[in-house]
């Protein structure tokens, strides 16, 4: 198999299992804590790969996740598409960070990303637990933090 088949089916099954991550229940107690795993892989892939993972594959990414969701179509779209314009104009440096510093960075966009959806929720009609609502962004950012450095980047990047 040729390296840009393995790496497009390495970004769509990462993609797909975040979409299902996602989706999975979880009991009521740990639902608030949920990471934004869509997100999390959106942006992993947009950094390690930025010519292959972009703002394109954040909008189908988004939609798909709207549709599994139930949430306004378009709302995840937008803000995935954010998140992957911002890290791929910022790339070059992020990769340079250690994994605590981009997940500073993973947490504050992902939090600006939550303000926008907040702010798109409030307009349909529903304002929810704001400490409940925020606390994805920090898992997220301490889940980023954790795993970046166990993953070998350049065995990653390979053959780009």
């Amino acid at each position: 198999m040729r390296a840009t088949t393995r790496q497009r089916l390495m970004i769509a099954v990462t993609m797909l299992l975040a979409l299902l991550a996602s989706i999975f229940p979880l009991p009521d107690l740990l639902a608030p804590y949920r990471p934004q795993w869509v997100a999390l892989v959106v942006s992993f892939w947009a950094m390690v790969m930025p010519q292959r993972v972009s703002i394109g594959t954040a909008v189908f990414m988004g939609l798909l996740l709207d549709s599994v969701n139930g949430a306004l179509f378009g709302q995840h779209a937008l803000g995935l598409a954010l998140i992957a314009y911002v890290i791929g104009k910022f790339y070059q440096r992020l990769i340079l960070f250690s994994a605590w510093q981009q997940a500073l960075w993973i947490f504050t966009l992902f939090f600006m990303v939550q303000i926008f959806y907040l702010w798109v929720q409030s307009f349909a009609g529903g304002v929810p637990n704001l400490w409940q609502y925020f606390m994805p962004c920090v898992t997220s950012a301490l889940l980023w933090g954790l795993v970046m450095p166990a993953i070998p980047l350049q065995r990653t990047r390979r053959h780009n």
